[in-house]
């Protein structure tokens, strides 16, 4: 039984190796990307690095010299605004947690006064009180630790620069050895091409 690679040697459409090399080739690391494209698209000889990492990186560094030229007092200042935003949101994320809790209790308080018609629904009720009760433990059992967060804000004012300095600074670490890596991984898949493209020739059609 012909294969997706072997169907068009059987069929006739491919009798040229370096075609049916390029279609094979299709299903190895440095070509992976290209499995399911059509052929009519033609191979992609020659990747590019994504400018993910490297935007990235660059937004990383720029933030993180805008929080190290801060003065005190405008780093008082940031802390002070992301201090009331966390505290914002977690007074709403806790009310929210709270009428979630209450919706699942309502129905699975409904759930436990069913009397499943038979004993073939009984699997059913079993589910149903399984499925509410993980809802609620999953949804309803966080803890904001506000307390916490003013209690950290009373010891140290400029906790949130502290730690939006060093996210920034961590980010920069990050996207530095993606891009690294991005690099290596892109670099070895050409060269990998550029070896098979030596040996068998170009493919029938190349994407430009």
């Amino acid at each position: 039984m012909p294969t997706g690679y072997t169907s068009p040697v059987q069929d006739g459409t491919c009798t040229r190796f370096d075609d049916f090399t390029w279609r094979c080739a299709r299903a190895f690391g440095a070509m992976i990307m290209q499995r399911d494209d059509s052929l009519s698209e033609g191979v992609q000889l020659t990747e590019e690095v994504s400018s993910y990492h490297e935007e990235s990186l660059a937004e990383a560094q720029k933030e993180y010299l805008r929080l190290r030229k801060m003065r005190q007092s405008a780093r008082l200042r940031f802390s002070a605004v992301q201090f009331a935003a966390t505290l914002k949101n977690g007074v709403e994320s806790a009310r929210e947690n709270q009428e979630q809790h209450l919706r699942y209790s309502t129905m699975l308080g409904k759930v436990a006064s069913w009397e499943p018609p038979t004993p073939d629904h009984a699997g059913l009720k079993t589910f149903m009180v399984e499925q509410l009760t993980e809802s609620i433990e999953f949804d309803c059992s966080h803890t904001f630790g506000l307390d916490e967060i003013q209690a950290a804000m009373d010891g140290d004012p400029l906790m949130f620069h502290t730690k939006a300095l060093e996210s920034a600074k961590w980010s920069i670490g990050y996207h530095e050895e993606k891009l690294v890596e991005e690099h290596e991984r892109i670099g070895g898949r050409n060269q990998w091409k550029q070896d098979l493209l030596g040996s068998v020739g170009p493919p029938p059609q190349v994407k430009a």
